[in-house]
């Protein structure tokens, strides 16, 4: 009775054992997310430099329409 309790205890151990091993990560699966990671950072990093460039061209051009018109408003006055 006892050694079949043992038996079915360390196969149950040996089961999750396996169970863990397959989700557990290795350096070599750290390293490369790292690495994924650090590629996506430069990637949204350089998209954001370019929107917020544009978003500058944009901002610039409506305020020089708007001291546009208010100069020419005030020499027709």
């Amino acid at each position: 009775m006892i050694v079949t309790s043992e038996i079915q205890f360390d196969s149950k151990i040996k089961e999750a054992n396996d169970q863990n091993l397959k989700v557990l990560a290795t350096k070599e699966d750290i390293a490369n997310l790292r690495t994924e990671l650090k590629t996506d950072i430069a990637n949204s990093t350089a998209d954001m430099i370019k929107w917020m460039f544009i978003f500058w061209l944009g901002s610039i051009g409506v305020l020089s329409g708007i001291m546009i018109t208010l100069f020419n408003a005030y020499l027709k006055h």
